[in-house]
């Protein structure tokens, strides 16, 4: 994950074998504060995550020209286990969640401004 304050609250998730490849990410609760998944203990231990506090999850932006029609997929949310840099994305199965998800509408729906997120969204 590369982090630059002038791009805060997205990062870039950087491929370390071919630096051509990247993807704006952002954590999902900053826009989307009720988003929760539900994760297989099976996905977990693939990636070596003993608890829920030691996951990171991110979901995929996608950022056209016109910034209003910019969409979070969370369908298919990015697992990072934060003490090996393992990382995994899952496809949500029988959820509620789309794969484009706007996010210019969240924050007209927001009674706040987006913030930081600090909460865990992952249960098992």
């Amino acid at each position: 994950l590369v982090e630059k304050e002038e791009f805060r609250p997205f990062l870039w998730l950087q491929s370390v074998e071919d630096p051509t490849v990247a993807f704006i990410v952002v954590n999902p609760l900053v826009f989307f504060p009720d988003y929760r998944i539900e994760v297989h203990s099976n996905e977990l231990a693939e990636l070596m995550i003993s608890r829920p506090d030691r996951v990171e999850t991110y979901v995929i932006i996608t950022m056209p020209e016109d910034a209003t029609r910019m969409s979070a997929n969370l369908q298919g949310p990015i697992l990072i286990n934060t003490e090996n840099n393992r990382a995994k994305q899952l496809v949500l199965v029988n959820s509620d969640y789309q794969v484009k998800h706007s996010i210019f509408d969240a924050l007209e729906g927001a009674d706040v401004p987006a913030v930081e997120a600090e909460e865990e969204l992952v249960s098992v």
